[in-house]
């Protein structure tokens, strides 16, 4: 049977905290999708915009995406979504 896992919401501050954000390779947090490359899957982060507003979430992903985020933390499962302020 699939094991389901509930999504995890964090602020900003929290994702913060638990991820580290790294800068990239510019000092921006926002990174570009070849930039990305060179970092485990699990540390990289979608950044994408929804009715005006900012969230990150798990992996890379193509639709309304305006760049990534690399931590050094991993991300434990792809249902997280984290409110960028």
């Amino acid at each position: 049977m699939p094991t389901f896992t509930a999504t995890l919401f964090l602020t900003e501050d929290q994702f913060d905290e638990r991820f580290q954000p790294i800068p990239g390779p510019d000092g921006s947090d926002i990174w570009e999708h070849a930039d990305t490359l060179k970092h485990p899957r699990q540390c990289v982060w979608s950044v994408i915009e929804i009715d005006g507003d900012l969230y990150a979430i798990p992996g890379y992903h193509v639709v309304n995406v305006i760049g990534y985020n690399v931590t050094k933390g991993e991300w434990p499962h792809d249902n997280i979504e984290v409110s960028l302020d």
